[in-house]
């Protein structure tokens, strides 16, 4: 899961963490108080190549957790599991991802030596 993270916090983490401390603050009225925040997390998807590849990737496993919660304002701890299927998912797209990151960079050395 580190990988994960830190490609997405690398792209979109201030955008991530103030929607998350939005949900923290907002335990009862998440989905509308923090609705404008979580536009813009979701758009910073849509710049972003390497977040946009894990969202196509995990397409499914992010729609089941997305589902959940929907169905489960009141008690997000229901979606646990689904949450950690998209995770996982998630972290098997980063760790490809960086492995093609940093095979790229190992050829792009080796021609300006």
């Amino acid at each position: 899961m580190e990988a994960v993270i830190t490609l997405i916090m690398k792209y979109c983490g201030t955008e991530l963490d103030l929607y998350g401390q939005c949900v923290n603050d907002h335990p009862k009225d998440w989905q509308t108080a923090c609705a404008e925040l979580k536009e813009k997390a979701s758009n910073c998807s849509d710049h972003h190549p390497v977040v946009r590849q894990i969202n196509r990737d995990c397409a499914v496993e992010f729609s089941n957790y997305d589902t959940c919660l929907k169905k489960n304002p009141e008690d997000v701890t229901v979606c646990v599991d689904q949450l950690h299927k998209f995770l996982k998912c998630a972290d098997t797209s980063a760790h490809r991802i960086q492995n093609a990151i940093f095979e790229q960079s190992k050829q792009d050395g080796s021609h300006t030596s």
